[in-house]
């Protein structure tokens, strides 16, 4: 029987014996009851049951019978019986355990009974002799009945009579004595016409077992197994059948063992060897043929156990399996060309699908509908319904002149789609296509930007766990999720490192030869105007003399003078004082604000946290305050902040000359008031005033100009600036870089905390390939976690001034000597950063070009003028040059260094066996852009992975890819041009002869091709 779907999972027991059997323990108490007992068993079989082995011992009268009996309507749901005649061995006679060592050969369906007893059994007449111990009868006869009755018989003659008690019948007893030679009945059958490719044997596995393995028999035993197509077996269970095959292949024989019931017995029996007692499952065609085609993908092809893991998967999974397709021409449809009109509904295998056909016969097609049905998101990148083919709008509509409709395992059925009808990108994926244009876009030279990356990426994060995914739709989405709060750090370390190289430029500047000249000429200069000072001091008046009565006039004048100067003096003083406190209070008003914002900034990121996980805090029923409590007082902060104003502004009115209140004020009208009394004094009085007011001015100077060392340009400041950069500025500058490499060290960790975040993202992947070890020795797929400088030697080159001296100095020198450095530098910890930092560091303060012995330079003299030593450390400390990179590589190649064919077979690799997408997975051509030893070594072996566990369905113009794929369903697809381009299709499994047929057609007479592959799926093809 064919089944349009191919290759599908059924059981089969090909060892099953019948009421006719010259053994059997059938129950019933006539032959009739007997038989109507056994059929109603048969019929009575699990549905999954659909092949049978109808067995005998040298003939075939119960075969003939159950035919007879299925041509009358019995049996319905049995598709196929198969007469299997069982043999005796003779090299197996004597063992001295077993006597019944027996050899099976199972004939094809097709071949009738009569040429089965015409050209084989009765071809056995005068070729045999007797066992051993029987040598004294002379038997030569056709193997017969009634000849066998006669040779037990004759058996039964010469045994004394006391003994024929423990003897059977006369025709059991010639049974039981017939050995025959194997080689002679495999020679029968491989030489004689009508029966040529129309048998398979085996033989069976305990009995073989049996043999002992000594050093004279061990090749003979050897020898039988290896010829025979199978070996059967009736097991207890399916871990006993997993121990006898694991022995066969301990034993380096024959392993292609079926599991039989042997069935000797009804199913109500609890003996094992009963009607129903079997474990194998095969996936063929329920024909001879498709028996065959088990012997040459035997561990594909069989599965001994309860159920197959790929049915259980569909079962599980139903809704992502498609059924069938349905193409139908719309009722209201003019459209004159024949196309899909009339197309029967075109049924689907749930494992693999080729869809095979010459250039142009509408391949793509099929594959197209069911992507715009599954609503494939590559719409784009369909090579059939597109634009300039099928859906081209002249001379007339197409796509609106036919509809489809997919249905699922789940019997669920999609409404019918107009052709012409696009995808919704908003709506998920049903299935996974890969259109022919798509790979060839995606594999193209240019890249296609990052398309071939991006489709990795969809794969390593749809072989992510739901759960580790966090409900994210991408894997850029996952990374950036993941990352954000690493990059909340990294932006609080960023401006650390701001704040210390802020500090860091400020101090270089004092390190500065040029400052310290600066500083020292300051001072000296403030040096020489002392010594100017002190050398125009007023020159001493001394008191005038006068008569009593004046003297006493203008003392009291100059006393009350010298009380105004005294108190404007006090008041200037208090002036100096507030002015003072005011700088204070304002410098004070500023922090306080800053420290304000500070404070808002924390509770801004609490409440962002709070936000941030909101979703977390319900999941895990976890009160944000449970977790995090807080209490920041910005009253304490505010109160200070009014305070500085309130005192800011009462200094302010202080200060305000046109409030009569203020100290200002009173100072002026103190002014005018010495004016008034200066008047009042004689000429002498007022010349000796005046020098006093000098004087007083002159030591006031003259403290000014030592002043102390917080006060600028002065004396002791410019002092105390020379003994800090003299004694202290190293200790400081050397704090501060210890402090700054502290927090590099933090923002190298994060990007270390990145590598580590792909590291885990790609883990499931890296198992999943080490774990394919055997299918993967050609691919050598590898991840490699780094962090890559991108473009450092240009961005650097941003900043330096190549024409000022320096070690990077001079546009060619300059430029290899960083690259140099980049050469030999390696991020892989935090300690090789370093040394890459400290000898950039070191080459900008001293010059290593040859025949500047290293002389002494300053980062703020090799700068470009529009740059800051700041913005430059920024750039250098920030680190963003230095990349977190996660580096998909294929046998040692980065992606940008594969060619367009490794690239293909890399995509391929990822779909077909890395991807844990479990919908129908749908390839237009997988060998487009693969030489013919990578479509063998790639696309067979993890074509075949794929297809364990997701349904997939290739296009292919070359048939032998489905043929040694083992493709469970073959669909020939056809567009007759000529009949108004009419589609039509055939289907079926490979080992369906028509099918056979078209694919030999496809490939032009490369009939060899199939022989070279163990004449897996020819006609004519040889059994030993």
């Amino acid at each position: 029987m064919n089944y349009k779907q191919g290759s599908d999972w059924r059981k089969w027991d090909l060892h099953v014996h019948t009421p006719d059997s010259l053994e059997n323990h059938f129950t019933g108490a006539t032959p009739e009851e007997k038989w109507e007992n056994y059929l109603t068993d048969l019929e009575n079989l699990p549905e999954e049951i659909k092949v049978l082995g109808i067995n005998d011992y040298l003939f075939i009268d119960g075969y003939i019978k159950l035919v007879e009996y299925k041509s009358q309507g019995r049996l319905p749901n049995i598709d196929t019986l198969f007469p299997v005649i069982e043999f005796r061995i003779k090299k197996f006679a004597g063992h001295r355990e077993f006597k019944r060592i027996n050899f099976h050969v199972i004939f094809s369906d097709k071949l009738k009974p009569e040429i089965i007893q015409t050209q084989f059994l009765n071809s056995l007449q005068g070729k045999y002799k007797l066992s051993p111990g029987n040598e004294g009868i002379k038997w030569n006869a056709a193997i017969t009945k009634d000849s066998l009755t006669d040779l037990g018989n004759k058996i039964k003659a010469s045994v004394p009579p006391d003994q024929l008690q423990h003897y059977s019948s006369d025709l059991i007893e010639g049974f039981n004595n017939l050995n025959l030679e194997e080689e002679d009945i495999i020679n029968l059958l491989r030489n004689n016409t009508y029966l040529q490719n129309c048998f398979l044997t085996a033989v069976g596995k305990t009995e073989w077992e049996s043999l002992a393995w000594g050093d004279s028999s061990i090749a003979e035993k050897k020898d039988i197994i290896n010829k025979v197509d199978l070996v059967f077996i009736s097991t207890e269970s399916p871990a006993a059948y997993e121990n006898a095959k694991k022995r066969l292949k301990e034993q380096a024989v024959n392993y292609n063992l079926l599991d039989c019931s042997d069935a000797h017995y009804n199913s109500s029996s609890k003996l094992k060897d009963r009607i129903g007692k079997c474990y194998t499952w095969i996936k063929a065609d329920t024909t001879f043929e498709g028996l065959r085609q088990v012997i040459f993908e035997f561990s594909d092809r069989v599965f001994v156990g309860d159920r197959p893991p790929s049915m259980e998967k569909v079962d599980k999974y139903p809704t992502k399996y498609i059924k069938s397709l349905s193409v139908l021409k719309t009722e209201d449809s003019q459209m004159p060309e024949n196309w899909f009109e009339g197309m029967p509904e075109i049924e689907l295998n749930s494992n693999l699908v080729a869809i095979i056909g010459n250039k142009g016969n509408g391949k793509s097609a099929i594959a197209d509908i069911i992507g715009l049905i599954g609503n494939s998101h590559n719409y784009d990148d369909f090579s059939f319904l597109n634009n300039k083919k099928f859906l081209k709008r002249k001379p007339y509509n197409r796509g609106a002149a036919f509809e489809a409709a997919v249905e699922w395992r789940s019997g669920y059925k999609t409404n019918y789609a107009s052709l012409s009808s696009e995808v919704d990108l908003s709506v998920t994926e049903k299935v996974k296509y890969l259109p022919q244009n798509f790979l060839e876009k995606i594999c193209s030279d240019d890249l296609e930007s990052e398309n071939f990356e991006i489709e990795l990426k969809n794969v390593v994060f749809s072989h992510m766990d739901d759960s580790q995914k966090l409900g994210q739709n991408s894997f850029d989405d996952y990374v950036d999720y993941k990352t954000s709060e690493i990059n909340l750090k990294v932006s609080s370390l960023k401006s650390k490192i701001h704040e210390f190289n802020s500090e860091i430029s400020a101090l270089e500047e004092k390190e500065h030869p040029s400052y310290l000249v600066n500083l020292e000429d300051k001072r000296k200069v403030k040096e020489e105007e002392l010594s100017a000072h002190k050398e125009n001091k007023p020159k001493e008046i001394k008191q005038p003399d006068a008569d009593a009565e004046l003297k006493l006039k203008q003392e009291a004048i100059s006393k009350s003078l010298d009380e105004l100067i005294k108190e404007r003096n006090l008041l200037e003083d208090e002036i100096e004082k507030v002015s003072l406190q005011n700088n204070k209070l304002n410098v004070s008003l500023v922090d306080l604000e800053n420290f304000h914002q500070g404070a808002e900034e924390i509770e801004r990121q609490i409440l962002g946290f709070k936000e941030r996980f909101n979703t977390t805090f319900e999941t895990y029923e976890i009160k944000p305050d449970d977790l995090l409590k807080y209490e920041l007082n910005l009253k304490l902060i505010e109160t200070k902040i009014e305070k500085a104003k309130s005192d800011i502004a009462s200094n302010n009115q202080k200060l305000d000359v046109s409030d009569e209140k203020s100290l200002k004020f009173r100072e002026y009208a103190l002014s005018q008031k010495i004016k008034e009394v200066k008047n009042q004094l004689s000429e002498p009085f007022r010349i000796y005033q005046k020098y006093i007011e000098e004087l007083a001015q002159w030591n006031k100077r003259e403290k000014e100009i030592i002043g102390d060392k917080t006060k600028e340009d002065t004396i002791a400041y410019y002092t105390e600036k020379i003994r800090f950069v003299n004694e202290v500025l190293k200790t400081e500058l050397d704090s501060k870089y210890e402090q700054r490499l502290s927090i590099l060290r933090q923002l190298y960790s994060t990007k270390i905390e990145i590598i580590n975040l792909y590291k885990e993202a790609y883990n499931p992947v890296t198992e999943l390939i080490h774990s394919n070890n055997e299918v993967m020795e050609d691919y050598k797929i590898e991840f490699d976690a780094s962090l890559k400088l991108t473009s450092f030697e240009n961005k650097f080159f941003n900043f330096i001034n190549q024409g000022n001296k320096g070690s990077f100095s001079g546009k060619e020198e300059g430029y290899h000597r960083i690259l140099s450095i980049l050469e030999d530098s390696t991020f892989n910890n935090f300690e090789e950063l370093n040394l890459f930092m400290t000898e950039i560091i070191e080459k900008l303060n001293y010059d290593c070009r040859d025949g500047r012995g290293n002389e002494r330079r300053y980062l703020s003299e090799q700068l470009r003028k529009d740059i800051t030593q700041t913005e430059f450390y920024d750039y250098l400390f920030g680190l963003e040059y230095l990349e977190t990179t996660y580096q998909l590589k294929l046998g040692g190649k980065d992606l940008t260094e594969l060619s367009p064919g490794e690239r293909g077979a890399l995509l391929l690799i990822f779909y077909l066996l890395l991807d844990k997408g479990d919908i129908p997975l749908i390839i237009d051509q997988p060998e487009e852009n693969l030489d013919n030893e990578s479509v063998y070594n790639i696309l067979v072996k993890f074509i075949k992975k794929a297809k364990e566990r997701r349904q997939v369905i290739i296009i292919t113009h070359n048939p032998n890819l489905a043929v040694v794929c083992d493709a469970e369903q073959l669909i020939r697809v056809h567009i007759d041009k000529e009949n108004k381009n009419k589609f039509t299709y055939i289907s079926g499994a490979i080992e369906n002869k028509i099918i056979n047929d078209e694919i030999v057609k496809i490939l032009e007479g490369t009939q060899p091709a199939f022989t070279n592959r163990k004449l897996k799926y020819a006609n004519v093809t040889e059994n030993f």
